[in-house]
């Protein structure tokens, strides 16, 4: 079987495992990314804008939990063109905000 990825945008300290069984399943590694230079957790650090230090096409899914809110409107085309640069093609994202 091969590992698929899943990048965790904006992942805090709180394992994904904690907030989704999906990407728990066996075949799933989680990459963890914060903006937050002191999140120890993380393996990567950047902006949700750009996803720098993420590879094009690398990721088979994206976790957004409570992270798009935190961002200024005319930013979210940055944002979802950052999640489309590293989605495989048959890649997907799953976005959850407030309300």
């Amino acid at each position: 079987m091969q590992t698929k990825k899943v990048l965790n945008i904006g992942c805090g300290k709180v394992a994904l495992k904690e907030h989704s069984d999906y990407f728990t399943q066996e075949g799933w590694e989680e990459i963890r990314a914060d903006a937050w230079t002191g999140n120890e957790t993380a393996d990567i650090y950047c902006d949700i804008t750009d996803l720098k230090g993420v590879e094009d096409k690398s990721i088979d899914g994206i976790w957004a939990c409570h992270v798009v809110e935190h961002v200024y409107f005319h930013q979210l085309p940055d944002v979802f063109n950052s999640m489309m640069r590293v989605l495989k093609d048959d890649g997907f994202a799953v976005i959850r905000v407030p309300d």
